[in-house]
Protein backbone atom coordinates (compact mmCIF):
# COMPACT_ATOMS: atom_id res chain seq x y z
CA UNK A 1 0.00 0.00 0.00
CA UNK A 2 1.53 3.51 -1.09
CA UNK A 3 2.22 5.86 1.61
CA UNK A 4 0.42 9.44 0.72
CA UNK A 5 2.08 11.76 -1.27
CA UNK A 6 -0.13 14.80 -0.65
CA UNK A 7 -0.78 16.30 3.00
CA UNK A 8 -4.58 16.66 2.14
CA UNK A 9 -4.77 12.85 1.20
CA UNK A 10 -3.55 12.07 4.92
CA UNK A 11 -6.23 14.21 6.72
CA UNK A 12 -9.27 13.00 7.91
CA UNK A 13 -12.60 14.14 7.53
CA UNK A 14 -13.45 15.98 10.53
CA UNK A 15 -17.03 15.50 11.40
CA UNK A 16 -20.08 17.89 9.90
CA UNK A 17 -20.80 20.48 12.22
CA UNK A 18 -23.81 21.10 14.40
CA UNK A 19 -26.24 24.00 12.69
CA UNK A 20 -26.45 26.89 15.25
CA UNK A 21 -29.58 27.88 17.57
CA UNK A 22 -31.52 29.99 15.58
CA UNK A 23 -32.73 32.19 17.95
CA UNK A 24 -28.98 33.09 19.36
CA UNK A 25 -26.96 32.39 16.48
CA UNK A 26 -24.12 31.50 18.27
CA UNK A 27 -24.07 28.29 19.85
CA UNK A 28 -24.26 24.92 18.37
CA UNK A 29 -28.44 23.80 19.00
CA UNK A 30 -29.48 21.33 21.79
CA UNK A 31 -33.09 21.05 21.31
CA UNK A 32 -35.80 21.86 18.22
CA UNK A 33 -38.77 23.07 19.13
CA UNK A 34 -42.01 20.19 18.74
CA UNK A 35 -44.28 22.67 17.20
CA UNK A 36 -42.10 24.70 14.40
CA UNK A 37 -38.95 22.86 14.55
CA UNK A 38 -36.32 25.63 15.67
CA UNK A 39 -33.72 24.86 16.74
CA UNK A 40 -32.50 25.95 19.86
CA UNK A 41 -29.39 26.08 22.25
CA UNK A 42 -30.70 26.67 26.09
CA UNK A 43 -34.02 27.49 28.11
CA UNK A 44 -33.14 30.83 27.50
CA UNK A 45 -33.60 30.83 23.60
CA UNK A 46 -36.76 28.31 24.07
CA UNK A 47 -38.40 31.04 26.04
CA UNK A 48 -37.15 33.92 23.86
CA UNK A 49 -38.34 31.99 20.82
CA UNK A 50 -41.65 31.22 22.15
CA UNK A 51 -42.30 34.61 23.12
CA UNK A 52 -41.68 36.24 19.89
CA UNK A 53 -43.37 33.79 17.74
CA UNK A 54 -46.27 33.10 19.89
CA UNK A 55 -45.29 29.52 19.38
CA UNK A 56 -46.80 26.90 22.32
CA UNK A 57 -44.07 24.43 21.79
CA UNK A 58 -46.92 21.73 21.24
CA UNK A 59 -46.34 19.51 18.27
CA UNK A 60 -49.78 19.04 16.06
CA UNK A 61 -50.57 15.57 16.87
CA UNK A 62 -52.76 15.51 13.64
CA UNK A 63 -49.98 16.37 11.29
CA UNK A 64 -49.78 13.89 8.13
CA UNK A 65 -46.85 11.15 8.53
CA UNK A 66 -45.58 9.83 5.25
CA UNK A 67 -46.04 6.00 5.26
CA UNK A 68 -41.94 5.51 4.95
CA UNK A 69 -41.47 8.00 8.19
CA UNK A 70 -43.90 5.97 9.70
CA UNK A 71 -42.66 4.44 12.85
CA UNK A 72 -43.65 2.65 16.20
CA UNK A 73 -43.46 5.80 18.21
CA UNK A 74 -46.05 7.01 15.72
CA UNK A 75 -48.21 4.63 16.30
CA UNK A 76 -48.32 4.88 19.76
CA UNK A 77 -49.03 8.67 18.80
CA UNK A 78 -51.95 8.17 17.39
CA UNK A 79 -53.17 5.47 19.59
CA UNK A 80 -52.73 7.83 22.35
CA UNK A 81 -54.56 10.62 20.86
CA UNK A 82 -57.32 7.99 20.31
CA UNK A 83 -57.25 7.69 23.64
CA UNK A 84 -57.26 11.11 24.58
CA UNK A 85 -60.63 11.25 22.27
CA UNK A 86 -62.75 8.90 23.63
CA UNK A 87 -62.31 10.25 27.56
Amino acid sequence: MAEPTNANEATVASPPKKPVCQVCNTNPHKYRCPGCSTLTCSLRCVQSHKSATNCSGQRNKTAYVPLERYTENTLYSDYSLLEDTAR
